[in-house]
């Protein structure tokens, strides 16, 4: 291998610092979607509590509180995701790069990843598909615990 097919020292760093920077993101956007499911959890048994204990207008007020918990889980997912692509696009450079020099495709792991991911089988999707699941969810709970409260 020449001296020309190697990465530079800042290429490195570059995909370094794109790693970490994925890395971390990614990870917080987990660990957000795990702390969600398990709001959402302890959201629900307290909705049912209050609907067992007919305490309508508590039940409502916890729907309501699914709904802004949710709204605010959605929102930092959008964020997190978008830092995601920030770290993904400075490590497809120098993919690029690292295919360029050493005349393997292969080293395009990340364009690769998206051109394979199966059309609509995204993280993103799965998340959405959660959150909007559980706002239809909290915004029917709502309907029902008012509508218990005016009976």
């Amino acid at each position: 291998m020449s001296d020309d097919s190697r990465l530079s020292a800042d290429e490195a760093r570059v995909f370094d610092h794109g790693w970490r920077w994925f890395s971390l993101h990614a990870d917080q956007r987990m660990r957000a979607m795990n702390f969600f499911l398990v709001a959402a959890a302890f959201l629900t048994v307290s909705y049912i509590g209050a609907l067992d204990d007919e305490r309508h207008v508590v039940a409502a007020l916890v729907a309501v509180l699914g709904l802004v918990a949710t709204g605010a889980f959605w929102t930092l997912e959008s964020r997190t995701r978008q830092l995601v692509h920030v770290g993904e696009a400075a490590m497809k450079a120098v993919e690029g790069r690292l295919a360029e020099t050493t005349g393997l495709e292969a080293a395009h792991l990340t364009a690769i990843a998206d051109d394979r991911a199966p059309a609509g089988l995204t993280y993103s999707t799965a998340f959405r598909a959660i959150y909007a699941a559980f706002t239809v969810g909290a915004l029917t709970a709502a309907v029902f615990a008012v509508c218990g409260a005016a009976r």
